[in-house]
């Protein structure tokens, strides 16, 4: 019987030190991702760049869905040295932070900044313009205005039409149309002012009006844009416009649930007086939770 009562209590010890070999992650004292994301900034600043590696490192160990972290190691790997080795490992810090959160500028610009210093001009442009569709930040636009020329004509020589910028204010969700777009909550209403700057003098005269075309999370292909040109064209001009019919819905799209507190990608086209399409608008617009 002794040796029964022996052998539970040597079991219960056992259970008990297994017990004490907790993640070192949820001791009291262990230090927080935001802990080690701090100490990989200072670390930055002072031009410590193996250090905030590894304490950017670090920090993405204890959380790694936190786009900060690695945006932090990417600007280290590129601080560091720009080889091919370090500029191949902060391109993937910064694509895995845009994943995380796709509004995070210092992401967009670290990797454009990665594209250019390799001599990919193309797909610098393409992530600033993809950056910007989802921010609309000040800073990626000035960074497509000092890569990106003025165009004079419609369609450019590589097939893509005239793109203008704007920003967006007075988001606001009104009551559903009356007797359209059964089941959703409501019509996103917005304003916004164009950025007169990005507008080429050709055009500036001919831009009347423009009208949304369509919208979706993920933004719109060049092929999206140019097709959608054409089959919008052809139904403004023989007043079929949802716009014309349903003066209320003017710069407004329906929204369903699914669609609440999420960021959509709107396309507008600029008209002449004409109807035709002169260029087009992508406009990120948040919709209230």
């Amino acid at each position: 019987m002794k040796r029964v009562l022996l052998c539970i209590l040597s079991m219960t010890l056992l259970l008990s030190a297994c017990g004490n070999h907790a993640d070192p992650q949820d001791e009291p004292n262990a230090p927080t991702w935001q802990e080690q994301y701090d100490l990989g900034v200072r670390y930055l600043s002072e031009g410590n760049y193996e250090e905030a590696i590894i304490a950017f490192t670090a920090a993405i160990e204890i959380d790694p869905k936190q786009a900060l972290a690695y945006v932090g190691r990417g600007d280290a790997y590129v601080q560091s040295g720009e080889t091919e080795e370090n500029l191949a490992a902060a391109q993937g810090d910064y694509e895995m932070a845009i994943g995380l959160d796709k509004t995070n500028v210092d992401a967009y610009l670290g990797l454009a900044d990665v594209y250019i210093q390799k001599g990919e001009y193309d797909k610098a442009l393409e992530i600033l313009q993809q950056g910007f569709d989802f921010t609309a930040d000040k800073s990626i636009q000035q960074m497509i205005n000092d890569m990106s020329p003025d165009v004079s004509s419609d369609v450019t020589s590589d097939n893509k039409m005239t793109r203008f910028y704007a920003t967006v204010s007075d988001i606001e969700l009104l009551d559903p149309l009356e007797g359209h777009n059964e089941g959703s909550v409501g019509q996103l209403n917005f304003s916004y002012a164009w950025d007169t700057t990005q507008i080429p003098a050709s055009l500036g005269s001919r831009i009347y009006t423009a009208l949304i075309a369509g919208w979706n999370q993920d933004g719109f292909t060049d092929e999206d844009i140019l097709s959608g040109a054409s089959t919008w064209e052809d139904i403004w001009k023989n007043g079929g416009s949802l716009w014309k019919d349903y003066p209320y819905s003017r710069n407004a799209f329906p929204v369903w649930e699914d669609d609440l507190g999420t960021t959509q990608q709107v396309l507008l086209y600029a008209l002449d007086q004409d109807g035709n399409v002169v260029g087009y608008l992508i406009l990120p617009i948040s919709v209230p939770g």
